[in-house]
């Protein structure tokens, strides 16, 4: 039998007790309600092999609360203990040391009637997550004087705009709107190949799951929920070069908000974000980044460094708020 140590270069650390450790915490969803932890960890962290998920849970990391703030009374789950109906998880996770100070920090775009609106860069996580514990939105926003809670999020690699709120009653009002699909959004992104005509892409989406081997890919499913995106062609980019491939400049209108649904909807009608890791390289070499597997070659494949998406515009009633396309997302047009 291979020992894991064999296979995993990057051994965990226990994080329960750790002053440094992030610890995220979810009520357990209604389909892992009676099967083990190692079940339910592995369906919430969906890119956690189950070798890895022992690991942790058998670090002692892994922890039923039985009692909320500020008692923060919890027990220590075993592998194979069964998860209660309604139980509350927690895991502790030790994140890598990250600077506090970033090298280019987001734009505050508005801040006042109880919300501070941010021009994310494109390799800043909206919350702290078990890789990025300082290097994150909120982190930057706590630092700044302003805490804020995020109403809606974008992946790390995603620019643009974040509508963060200072108070409970505007929390409420844009996390409801939307929760309803009030708020417009427009997007910009560079996409491969030529789009030279407006597109109306509805196609629902599901998670894959256990059907692919990145569980947590989007994939286009007749029983998946409904999905709809316009696609409005801004400019054309065909390289000089005989071997250089077009591509092209856009703007999307989500009509729906489903998880990962651009860059889903894009790569479905064949023409994938430029740089999107796992809709555009494809699943055997996201998998192969994920565990830092890739050759140098394999990682020269990669047309740039971070998906070329940006939230250009966000509109809730009478409020607009906009942040310009960045610079890195127009050398990826080139």
């Amino acid at each position: 039998m291979t020992d894991p140590d064999d296979i995993d270069p990057h051994p965990l650390r226990p994080a329960f007790g750790d002053a440094r450790a992030v610890v995220v915490s979810w009520n357990a969803p209604a389909d892992v309600w009676g099967k083990t932890a190692l079940e339910a960890l592995c369906a919430r962290v969906r890119r956690l092999e189950p070798q890895r998920a022992r690991r942790v849970i058998d670090g002692g990391d892994l922890h039923l609360v039985l009692a909320p703030p500020p008692a923060h009374q919890s027990r220590v789950l075993a592998f194979d203990d069964v998860v209660p109906r309604k139980g509350v998880l927690a895991l502790w996770r030790l994140a890598p040391d990250d600077p506090e100070d970033l090298r280019c920090p987001p734009t505050i775009v508005h801040e006042g009637e109880g919300v501070v609106v941010v021009d994310k860069t494109g390799d800043l996580c909206v919350h702290p997550t078990a890789r990025y514990l300082h290097n994150t939105l909120t982190g930057f926003l706590r630092r700044r004087g302003t805490p804020a809670h995020p109403c809606h999020r974008l992946d790390r690699e995603t620019s643009g705009v974040v509508v963060c709120a200072t108070d409970a009653r505007a929390e409420r009002r844009w996390k409801q709107a939307f929760a309803e699909g009030r708020v417009q959004k427009q997007y910009t992104a560079v996409v491969a190949g030529v789009v030279d005509q407006e597109l109306l892409i509805d196609a629902p989406l599901a998670i894959q799951g256990d059907r692919g081997l990145v569980r947590i890919k989007m994939v286009v499913d007749d029983a998946g929920q409904g999905a709809r995106t316009r696609v409005v062609p801004l400019e054309v980019h065909v390289p000089s070069e005989p071997r250089g491939l077009p591509r092209s400049l856009v703007r999307l209108f989500p009509e729906t908000g489903r998880q990962h649904q651009l860059r889903v909807h894009l790569a479905h009608i064949g023409h994938p974000i430029v740089g999107d890791k796992l809709y555009q390289m494809g699943e055997a070499w996201f998998d192969a980044w994920t565990r830092r597997a890739l050759s140098d070659d394999e990682r020269a494949l990669l047309p740039c460094a971070r998906q070329c998406l940006h939230a250009a515009r966000l509109q809730l009633d009478d409020d607009v708020y906009e942040a310009p396309v960045p610079a890195d997302l127009w050398a990826g047009l080139r």
